[in-house]
């Protein structure tokens, strides 16, 4: 199945503000503290104890110069060999720091260059020190397996907060009565674009739709200024195949967005995107969340974003009044 894509925005009432339960407003505050040093690198640390760099901040802009993901890629034999151009001017060896998803950070070291599968491709890596409490992953598991995030310079990570499956934050939000409205907006605008595209009718009507369970698939937050938070979620609509009663795969409404709550308490939705797929969810992405740097007053998550056959990282700078990516590369695919 094709999908649809559809970006909006608008305003929700404060029915939704109980999601702001996840975690208190001074917390967040603790853990959100400014980076003092405005150029650094950020790397995504493997379990398996590869480190991967694919962002650097200028003091203007994020660019990423270490090698992108080929069918070929060379790796020196010393971290000497490493070019100066991949990390600005930075040695390989560091000093880097791991920060853990859960805002722990502590020293890193660098031991030798590697090369590692990103899917159908491969990629140059830094071997370091590290050793997870988890079982290593094989090689072949895609997207692989993330630990930490590294820095190379001063940059300071905070946490952004997870709300767990069984957690009442997930539930409070699927039963919002406003959150329900909004997402059969979506819901109907990207059945109409793949119907006037395609000619394709959704099997279930409108109204049975409507009264389906939405499920929150995953919703993370952190805060953006003094009161202010921003949160993402990944939300759900399943549906069975009419007429096969023993059909193992159900038609899916995935809808992403993120919701700004403001200091004075007024919210709106960002970028959000409703989609349609089938049980397999090809061409769906998921977020992991791996912390947060402020920067100049906002705040910028780094994040995983994968699906089928592929990864990209991305920095993704979030304000009172706008999210947007800065920075966008790939870590591998097929």
């Amino acid at each position: 199945m094709r999908t649809v894509r559809i970006r909006w925005t608008r305003c929700l009432p404060l029915a939704l503000l109980p999601i702001a339960g996840i975690v208190t407003l001074a917390s967040l505050s603790a853990q959100l503290k400014p980076t003092d040093e405005m150029t650094f690198s950020v790397a995504v640390l493997r379990r398996d104890g590869v480190l991967v760099p694919f962002a650097h901040f200028d003091r203007r802009r994020w660019s990423n110069p270490w090698p992108e993901p080929s069918t070929g890629p060379d790796a020196p034999i010393r971290l000497e060999g490493v070019s100066p151009k991949w990390l600005r001017g930075a040695s390989a060896a560091g000093p880097w720091t791991m920060w853990t998803l859960d805002g722990q950070a502590s020293p890193l070291q660098v031991t030798s260059p590697t090369v590692f599968e990103a899917h159908c491709l491969g990629n140059v890596g830094l071997q370091t020190t590290y050793r997870s409490a988890e079982p290593v992953a094989l090689p072949h598991v895609q997207p692989y397996p993330k630990d930490a995030v590294a820095v190379l310079g001063g940059a300071r990570l905070g946490r952004i907060e997870v709300a767990l499956p069984d957690s009442p934050q997930r539930a409070l939000l699927a039963s919002s009565t406003a959150f329900i409205a909004w997402f059969g907006d979506a819901e109907r605008k990207a059945v109409d674009n793949l119907s006037r595209r395609q000619g394709w009718r959704h099997p279930t009507p409108a109204k049975q739709r409507d009264a389906q369970p939405i499920t929150v698939e995953a919703l993370y937050r952190s805060r953006y200024s003094a009161g202010g938070v921003v949160s993402y979620f990944e939300a759900t609509r399943r549906y069975k195949w009419p007429g096969d009663k023993d059909a193992g795969c159900d038609l899916i409404t995935q809808v992403q967005g993120w919701l700004v709550t403001q200091p004075s308490g007024e919210m709106s939705v960002h970028t959000v995107s409703g989609n349609l797929y089938d049980c397999e969810m090809r061409g769906a992405a998921f977020m992991l969340p791996l912390g947060v740097i402020a920067l100049e007053g906002r705040g910028h998550w780094i994040v995983q974003w994968s699906g089928w056959g592929y990864e990209q990282y991305a920095v993704i700078e979030v304000g009172d009044q706008r999210v947007r990516t800065v920075l966008r590369t790939p870590g591998g695919g097929c």
